[in-house]
């Protein structure tokens, strides 16, 4: 196989795999398979120039929101993919001594919270990165954030929006439905994307919000 046949064939299977990880298929491939493919794809269309209009590393992933709730906005400050790597010694680099918190990878729906004056005023979901749905009605049904805070001016969270593996079996156990969530992320993807009039059942299923970077402060 000539490397542009190759980086079809990669566009396509990770394309593919990512289709079917983010509309609740299920996962297709391990997280590891897919940064190998990743890394070599990114490999590949860095010695060859050819970079296919849908390829994984020049677009941002899509959220299951992007087609399915209609209120968009704008984000003030783009939410983009994290950078990745491998190699302890990039890491190493990358920290030039600083000391460094590390944390398990939170799999869920990245919320950006804006707050003026002390008081939330918005939530949107990451979307495609650019621009994000507003779901500032179920601001009372998340958990792990206030409503108010001790601040007179501007400021921007951003943060994960998570459903425990616990409370995704027991949510799985009880559902009336056939088709069952294919894990903790979906589910909460799927939970914040339903219509606004079905709070109760948002607040049933426990979605918290972990902050994990603070985006803007006036102070």
């Amino acid at each position: 196989m000539d490397k542009i046949k190759r980086i079809e064939y990669l566009v396509e299977q990770l394309n593919i795999a990512s289709d079917a990880y983010y509309s609740g298929k299920g996962e297709i491939m391990s997280n590891y398979e897919w940064d190998v493919m990743f890394d070599e794809l990114e490999a590949l269309e860095e010695e060859t120039g050819f970079i296919m209009p849908n390829s994984p590393t020049h677009y941002i992933s899509r959220s299951k929101d992007d087609d399915t709730l209609s209120s968009k906005e704008p984000h003030e400050f783009p939410a983009l993919s994290l950078a990745k790597t491998k190699s302890i010694t990039d890491l190493a680099n990358w920290t030039e001594g600083r000391d460094v918190w590390v944390s398990w990878k939170l799999d869920g729906l990245t919320l950006v919270l804006t707050y003026d004056n002390g008081e939330l005023v918005k939530i949107l979901t990451r979307g495609n990165g650019i621009t994000g749905t507003n779901i500032t009605h179920f601001k009372n049904c998340i958990k792990g954030f206030p409503l108010r805070i001790p601040d007179n001016g501007h400021l921007v969270v951003r943060g994960e929006a998570t459903i425990s593996y616990k409370d995704f079996e027991t949510i799985n156990e009880i559902s009336e439905t056939a088709e069952k969530f294919a894990n903790p992320r979906n589910l909460a993807a799927g939970t914040l994307s339903l219509d606004h009039s079905k709070k109760d059942i948002v607040k049933q299923r426990n979605v918290t919000f972990i902050s994990f970077s603070l985006i803007f402060s006036d102070l």
